[in-house]
C-alpha cells in the first residue's frame, strides 16, 4: 500500500498537474499540432508566458499529407494568421486577429501533396491584452479556419512582473 502511495505521488511530482503547460524553463519549443482532411497545422512557440510589449516570434507550419492537392480560398494576402481569445462564460471569444494590416484581396493557393510552408509570425504584446487570466492563442491558414491549433497563454502587465513570477529576480 504505502508503494502505492509512493509511487502515485513520485508520478504526480514528475509530471505536475495533469493539463497545465509545462513549465517556461523547460528547453525547447511549445508545438501544438491539429490535423483534419489530410492537413496539419502546427502551431510552435517559444514559451507560453510573456509580457506586455514583448515580441512573440511564433511559427505556423502547414503540411499536405494527403495524396491530393489541398487548395485554400484565402480572404486577403496573409496566409497565416494568429488569433487571441479570452473565455467568455461559455466559450472562447476572439479579441484580436494578426496580422492586422493585411490588404483584403481574395487569393487561392494550394498545397502540393507531401508539401510543406512555414510562416514565421512576430506578434507584438500589446498594451490592451487581458492580463491575470489565461488566453488562448490559435494559429491557423487563412481559407481553412477549422484547423487552428491552439495554446493557453499567460501575460503579465510587465517585465518586472513576468521575471517576478518566473523566479528570475532575487526579489
Amino acid at each position: 500500500m504505502m508503494r502505492t502511495v509512493l509511487t502515485a505521488l513520485t508520478t504526480i511530482a514528475l509530471l505536475g498537474c495533469v493539463g497545465c503547460p509545462p513549465p517556461d524553463s523547460l528547453e525547447g519549443p511549445r508545438v501544438h499540432v491539429e490535423t483534419k482532411k489530410g492537413l496539419t497545422v502546427e502551431l510552435v512557440l517559444p514559451k507560453y508566458s510573456f509580457y506586455r510589449g514583448e515580441a512573440i516570434p511564433l511559427k505556423i507550419v502547414a503540411r499536405n499529407e494527403s495524396r491530393e492537392d489541398i487548395v485554400l480560398d484565402a480572404d486577403s494576402r496573409a496566409l497565416a494568421h494568429v488569433t487571441l481569445h479570452r473565455r467568455a462564460i461559455d466559450a472562447w471569444q476572439q479579441i484580436k486577429k494578426y496580422p492586422d494590416s493585411a490588404i483584403v484581396a481574395a487569393r487561392q493557393w494550394t498545397l502540393r501533396p507531401g508539401q510543406s510552408r512555414t510562416f514565421p509570425l512576430n506578434i507584438d504584446v500589446a498594451p490592451d491584452w487581458p492580463t491575470g487570466e489565461p488566453l488562448r492563442l490559435a494559429g491557423g491558414l487563412n481559407g481553412r479556419p477549422d484547423v487552428a491549433p491552439a495554446a493557453t497563454i499567460d501575460v503579465y502587465p510587465t517585465r518586472d512582473a513576468y521575471e517576478r513570477a518566473a523566479g528570475l529576480t532575487d526579489d
